[in-house]
C-alpha cells in the first residue's frame, strides 16, 4: 500500500449513528473473548457522549477506558501494564488525535507499525473486547501503516457529527488571527488542532456537492499555523499547501485567502532560512494585496514581514525602503498608537540603528515602547526586548546613564534585561 496514501473510508454510505450505537451495544453483549472494534467520531465531545452511553446500557460489564493521550510506542505494552486486575470485560482506548497529526506520514509512527506487528499478541493478553474510539484520520492512518491489524477487526462503527454540531464548530475556528494563535498555550493549541482535524475528516465525508471547499481551506491554512506554532515545520508545510490546492484564483476573496496563504508560507520558509522561496512568497502576496485590497492594511503586515527577511539578511537598503512603506501604511490606516504600529516601528528602528542612524532610531524604539508599554505587563517579552534595543541603541551612542534609567523605569532595577544591562556597561568600563 502507497505510504501517502491517507484516504481511505472503510465506509460505504454513513448511517444513522443511534443505530451505530445500538450495533455496538450489541456486538459487546454478545462477544465472548477478544474482538477489535474501531468506533470513528471526530468530535472529543461526541466521543465522550458515546462511551458515556454505550457504557450505561452494559450495566453487567466492567469497562476500562485506557487514555492514550501522549506518545506511545507499543498499545499492547500499555496494556499489560494499565489493565486491572481481573481484566476487564471491554477496554476503551482514547486519545490518539491527542498525538498524532492529520499531517504526518502514518508509516514515521512506531506507534503504528507495533500495531502491525503485534496483531496475533492482542488475544493473549486481553481475553475481552478491544474498542478504539478516533477519528477518521487517525483510522486511514492505521489502514495505512497497520492494514494486518485492521484486517483482523470485529467490526467499524461511525458517528459522524451533525450539520448543526459541524457549523457551529466551524464557526468556533472561523474567527482567527495570526496573533492569538501564536499566544496560544501548549495545551490550548494541541486542544484546538484535534478539533480542526476532527472538523476536517468530516467535511472530507461530505459529498462533492455538500462540501464547501473555500471553508475546508480556511480550516487547513489554520492548522498549519497551529503546526507551525508547535514546531512541526514540515507538516505545517504540507497543510498550507493543501489549503492552497482547494480553491482556485477565479475571484477576489479566493485570491486575497490565496494571498494569506502565501504570507503564512513565507513566514514558515523564513524559520527554515529559506530565505529566497521566502521573500518570493512575501512579493506574491504583496501584489494580490495590491491589486485586490489596496485599501487594506494586510499588504502592511506583509511588507513588514519582507522587511524583517531583508534585515536578517543584511539588505539593509531594501529592508529600510520596505518597513518605511509599511510604516506609512500602518500609521494612515490604523494610526500612530496602534500596536502593529508599533512593531514596524521597532523593526524599523533596528535597521536604522544598523545603519547608524542613530538619532531616528532612538525617536522610533521610544514611540513604540510608549505604545507597547500602554498595553503591555512588564513582563512580556516584546516590552522587554524593546526596552533592551533601546538600552542598547544608548550604549552604542556612549549613553550609559541613560541605558540603564530606561530599563530601570520600565521594568525594574531586578529585571533580568535590566541586570543584562548593568552588566554590558560594566564590561566595558572595565575594558577601558
Amino acid at each position: 500500500m502507497d505510504d501517502d496514501a491517507t484516504e481511505f473510508d472503510p465506509f460505504d454510505a454513513p448511517l444513522d449513528a443511534e443505530e451505530e450505537q445500538e450495533s455496538l451495544i450489541a456486538a459487546l453483549q454478545m462477544l465472548r473473548g477478544f474482538g477489535l472494534f474501531f468506533a470513528v467520531t471526530n468530535s472529543a465531545t461526541e466521543r465522550n457522549r458515546r462511551m458515556d452511553a454505550v457504557t450505561v446500557e452494559l450495566p453487567d460489564k466492567t469497562i476500562q477506558r485506557v487514555a492514550v493521550n501522549s506518545e506511545t510506542e507499543n498499545l499492547l505494552w500499555h496494556l499489560r501494564e494499565v489493565l486491572t486486575d481481573p481484566h476487564p470485560d471491554a477496554v476503551f482506548v482514547y486519545g490518539l488525535e491527542n498525538w498524532i497529526s492529520g499531517t504526518v506520514r502514518p508509516r514515521s509512527i512506531p506507534f503504528l507499525l507495533n500495531l502491525n506487528a503485534a496483531r496475533d499478541s492482542f488475544p493473549l493478553v486481553l481475553a475481552a473486547p478491544l474498542v478504539m474510539w478516533m477519528p477518521q484520520y487517525v483510522i486511514n492512518a492505521i489502514t495505512n501503516a497497520a492494514p494486518d491489524f485492521f484486517s483482523v477487526r470485529s467490526g467499524v462503527y461511525r458517528f459522524p457529527m451533525d450539520n448543526m454540531q459541524r457549523v457551529t464548530l466551524h464557526e468556533q475556528h472561523s474567527d482567527y488571527s495570526f496573533t492569538g494563535l501564536r499566544a496560544l498555550t501548549d495545551e490550548q493549541r494541541l486542544h484546538r488542532q484535534v478539533e480542526i482535524e476532527g472538523l476536517i475528516a468530516e467535511y472530507r465525508l461530505l459529498s462533492d456537492n455538500q462540501r464547501d471547499d473555500y471553508s475546508l481551506a480556511i480550516l487547513q491554512n489554520e492548522l498549519g499555523l497551529l503546526l507551525q506554532f508547535g514546531g512541526n515545520l514540515e507538516e505545517a508545510e504540507t497543510a498550507f499547501h493543501e489549503a492552497a490546492s482547494l480553491i482556485g484564483p477565479d475571484n477576489r476573496v479566493n485570491l486575497l485567502f490565496m494571498a494569506r496563504v502565501a504570507h503564512n508560507l513565507g513566514y514558515l520558509y523564513k524559520i527554515e532560512k529559506r530565505y529566497t522561496e521566502s521573500a518570493s512568497k512575501f512579493r506574491n502576496a504583496i501584489d494580490i494585496y495590491r491589486q485586490y485590497d489596496p485599501d487594506g492594511t494586510d499588504v502592511a503586515t506583509t511588507l513588514n514581514a519582507l522587511g524583517v527577511l531583508y534585515g536578517v539578511q543584511n539588505l539593509d537598503d531594501q529592508a529600510e525602503q520596505t518597513l518605511r512603506e509599511a510604516l506609512d501604511i500602518r500609521i494612515l490606516k490604523l494610526s500612530r498608537k496602534h500596536f502593529a504600529t508599533a512593531t514596524t516601528m521597532n523593526n524599523l528602528a533596528r535597521v536604522l540603528m544598523k545603519k547608524n542612524q542613530l538619532e531616528v532610531a532612538e525617536r522610533l524604539f521610544k514611540e513604540a515602547l510608549d505604545v507597547r508599554r500602554a498595553v503591555l505587563h512588564t513582563w512580556h517579552p516584546l516590552l522587554e526586548e524593546n526596552v533592551r534595543l533601546l538600552s542598547e541603541l544608548y550604549i552604542t551612542m556612549g549613553r550609559y546613564s541613560d541605558a540603564i534609567q530606561n530599563s530601570v523605569d520600565v521594568l525594574g532595577h531586578e529585571n533580568k534585561t535590566t541586570q543584562y544591562v548593568i552588566a554590558t556597561i560594566h564590561s566595558i568600563n572595565e575594558a577601558v
